[in-house]
């Protein structure tokens, strides 16, 4: 059966037109139905509204010229075969023709029946080759950029715009769009860089009957289908109405193609990709295929980010590891080293103090508390050390645990009552039934609890501790109207190792164990333990539930040491004991300015024992403002120090004597951090000189008489 084929001429050659006419009447191999315009502006309005599988175009027309003819028609239909007819036998001409996308280049004189049928045949097989390779060509074009975008971008609105840009240009649609899976919400993807479009409202529901919803459960059930690659849906015969129409530049459309992105080996796709035409078309399987393959690059791409970030996230989580294990082991040195340094300071003295005396009281009853304090951190060390081997084990017997609640408030009032802070235990059931478990490990964690609790209240603050019995759990609560914990920090107050506060400023004592601690014997028992509070300056609610029932699944083992929890206070009234008078430090004014009282009182006693005139200030600020009296040989500060650390406190220091031209105070540094870059740092910042905590009383007197004998000399 011949080949129906639409035929445009566009020639104004009456003459030549018949002889086209007549050449092509007489093949049996084509059945032409052509249709001749003698203008190119009327044959190309022809081409803009009817399908035409060839043109026969005469360069000489009355509304063109001829260098223009043939640019024009390719412009305004790229798609359809051309073939050049002219008078003119120029071989140059019709290369230039065949080069600027003409498929051939007839002489009229010339023309024969054959030669135009095959003409015509190779210009349409050419034209179809050219098209398919062109398409080809963009479509491998298009899935090599997106694949560099995907290596190189790590913003995924940048690789999702240029999706839906490549796939709607390449294959001639009008729009698409991105709805994010996010819990069972299909979500608007809004161009913006994030992944995260939770403030968006929903435009479908996985199991509602939206094609998004359908084709993400029909992908599911089909179980040769469970594998991360995309999946395209066809959906000319969907009723599109049920495209939830979220974004405005889909408009109506005629036809539409969707696709699953996974980005891992599951179920659960990351989204849905719907792109639509306004016309009815088919698409083919190479259009299919080029969809695949460009969504299961970027999905390949979300993954990979997926994946860095991820990283990123490990990584940032052993460096934070590490700074924490860092900043404990400073803040377990300084811990150590300041009770220890009352402890040594006050054992090298006492020999001079006589026995009986007040001072002598004093000196005993510094260096008890602080060997309890010591002893506490050694203790809650051994304790964490026993956890992260698994080696922290419990001793269970039978006991009252309101009672144990009532004998550890009772322990603390003395603490809360020195404090100014008002303690109270509410009990809503007077039930003593016995509780299994650890006695010595469950008052631990009270004592943990209500020393934390006291420590951060004020002055006239509140601490309230609460026992109740609910169903089978018993629930002990300790709330305070204290500094609060912010609410970035309450994640983290359970960690290991993690302090609020981990500045040398930090304004309260402790390594950041204790609750630690706590949540890991709370747990032991089978229970929980959880940290509440509005915000900063708000307070905080600690609460524990343990199970009210025999707890046979608790782990046995040999009972470990019970330590609470208690904080350095000041001696109030405390006296400096009577010294033994030497003479390396005669006539010499020194300022010593330490937080810790204790410590003050311990320097001011071995310098003034020395023949120094002292003045001890536990205050840095006020420390500078007698630094500027210049009445001082030597001034000696402690480093870490709330408000105002011993470094400003030097930095402070020198920037005023510069400004006035004055000459440098001799400085030490006292602290209870070690290591050479603390030592470094103090030189840095504006000290002369360091000393470490714990004090040596000949060694600290040495250098003190070193640096102001080299000084002096200078």
């Amino acid at each position: 059966m011949p080949q129906s084929l639409n035929i445009l001429l566009i020639e104004d050659n009456d003459d030549h037109a018949q002889m086209i006419a007549r050449h092509l009447g007489r093949t049996d191999e084509v059945k032409p139905r052509l249709t001749r315009r003698q203008r190119l502006s009327e044959g190309l309005s022809h081409l803009t509204q009817n399908t035409v599988d060839v043109l026969l175009l005469d360069l000489g027309l009355p509304d063109s010229t001829m260098d223009s003819t043939l640019p024009v028609a390719l412009r305004e239909s790229p798609d359809t075969p051309i073939i050049v007819l002219s008078s003119i036998e120029d071989r140059e001409l019709a290369v230039r023709m065949v080069h600027q996308g003409a498929q051939d280049y007839l002489c009229k004189s010339e023309i024969n029946t054959d030669q135009l049928i095959r003409s015509i045949r190779y210009a349409i097989e050419r034209k179809e080759i050219q098209v398919k390779l062109e398409l080809q060509s963009k479509r491998s074009n298009a899935v090599a950029e997106i694949t560099r975008m995907a290596i190189s971008e790590r913003d995924f609105g940048a690789i999702a715009s240029k999706y839906i840009s490549l796939v709607t240009h390449v294959l001639n649609l009008n729009a698409g769009e991105i709805l994010l899976l996010k819990r069972q919400h299909f979500i608007p993807w809004t161009g913006s860089a994030s992944t995260h479009a939770d403030d968006s409202p929903p435009a479908a529901v996985l199991g509602d009957d939206s094609i998004p919803s359908q084709i993400v459960q029909q992908h599911q059930r089909s179980k040769e289908n469970r594998h991360s690659q995309s999946r395209v849906f066809q959906l000319q015969d969907t009723p599109l109405e049920k495209w939830p129409r979220s974004s405005p530049q889909l408009g109506t459309s005629a036809t539409g193609i969707a696709t699953v992105i996974f980005t891992e080996h599951e179920l659960n796709p990351y989204g849905v990709s719907f792109f639509c035409s306004q016309t009815a078309r088919t698409f083919s399987v190479e259009e299919i295929e080029f969809i695949e393959v460009v969504t299961n690059t970027i999905a390949t791409a979300i993954s990979q980010n997926r994946l860095e970030a991820d990283l990123i996230e490990k990584i940032n989580e052993l460096d934070n590891a590490h700074r924490r294990k860092d900043e404990f082991l400073a803040t377990l040195s300084h811990e150590l080293r300041t009770p220890l340094n009352v402890i040594v300071g006050y054992s090298d003295i006492i020999g001079e103090i006589e026995p009986g005396t007040r001072e002598f009281r004093d000196a005993l009853d510094a260096i008890n508390k602080n060997a309890r304090i010591e002893a506490q951190l050694i203790s809650e060390t051994l304790d964490i050390s026993r956890i992260i081997t698994g080696k922290f084990t419990l001793h269970l017997k039978p006991f009252s645990l309101e009672d144990l609640v009532d004998s550890v408030v009772v322990s603390m009032s003395i603490t809360a009552h020195a404090k100014g802070v008002s303690l109270s235990n509410a009990r809503e059931s007077e039930n003593n039934r016995l509780y299994n478990g650890d006695e010595g490990r469950i008052r631990q964690v009270l004592w943990n609890l209500l020393s934390n609790a006291i420590k951060f209240t004020p002055k006239g603050g509140q601490v309230t501790v609460r026992t109740t019995r609910e169903g089978s759990m018993i629930q002990i609560s300790v709330e305070d109207t204290g500094k609060g914990i912010a609410p970035e920090s309450l994640p983290y107050v359970f960690e290991k190792f993690w302090q609020e506060e981990s500045s040398i400023k930090r304004t309260y004592s402790g390594m950041g164990l204790g609750l630690s601690i706590v949540k890991h014997i709370v747990e032991l028992h089978g229970g929980r333990v959880s940290a509440l509070s509005p915000g900063v300056s708000q307070g905080a609610v600690f609460t524990v539930w343990l199970p009210d029932a025999e707890n046979g699944n608790l782990e046995q083992g040999t009972s470990a040491t019970t330590l609470g929890s208690s904080s350095v206070r000041p001696i109030a009234g405390a006296t400096v004991p009577t010294k033994t008078k030497r003479s390396r430090l005669k006539d010499r004014m020194i300022l010593v300015v330490d937080d810790d009282e204790p410590c003050c009182q311990l320097m001011q006693y071995i310098l003034e024992a020395e023949g120094a005139s002292v003045v001890v200030t536990q205050q840095p600020f006020e420390g500078f403002k007698l630094a500027q009296s210049q009445e001082f040989d030597c001034l000696v500060s402690d480093i870490g120090m709330p408000e105002l650390d011993g470094y400003e406190l030097i930095a402070k220091v020198r920037a005023w004597e510069i400004e006035n031209h004055l000459p440098p105070l001799p400085a030490i540094a006292l602290t209870a951090y070690g290591g050479k870059d603390h030592i470094d740092r103090a030189r840095r910042a504006g000290f002369n000189d360091h000393h470490e905590k714990p004090l040596m009383r000949d060694k600290f007197v040495e250098t003190v008489c070193a640096l102001l004998s080299t000084t002096h000399s200078t």
